[in-house]
């Protein structure tokens, strides 16, 4: 639906926002996926359970449930290394992926705009 850039270079990053059906998959599934793209090692199911019940879980504008993962907090060996914030909404039979990509310093910077990003999801017009 929308892709940005933020940031100013070299601390550059990329917002997207993508639509699909509500079989798009769990939160966990799409947790190790948005893992593998930051190049974070396939965590055990039991620590990534404690990991994703640590996230925000949130009610956007138009009464839709959301989650926001801040694969930021995963612990790093490198912490200037490319990361996420992502956030899962569903409004009904949809998924909505909202992701930040960029260096962590950049995504510390811009989590709090990110989470009102999804927060601020409503219906709109055709």
């Amino acid at each position: 639906l929308a892709t940005f850039s933020l940031g100013n270079a070299p601390q550059t990053g990329l917002c997207t926002i993508i639509r699909m059906g509500a079989a798009a998959g769990d939160l966990e599934a799409n947790t190790r996926r948005w893992m593998q793209q930051v190049r974070l090692a396939d965590p055990e199911p039991a620590r990534l359970s404690a990991f994703l019940a640590q996230q925000a879980t949130l009610q956007t504008e138009g009464g839709w449930p959301a989650t926001v993962v801040d694969l930021t907090t995963w612990p790093a060996e490198n912490t200037e290394t490319e990361s996420m914030i992502a956030g899962l909404v569903s409004p009904g039979d949809q998924t909505l992926f909202l992701k930040l990509t960029g260096p962590r310093p950049l995504l510390d910077a811009e989590r709090t705009a990110f989470r009102a990003l999804v927060q601020s999801l409503r219906p709109g017009g055709e």
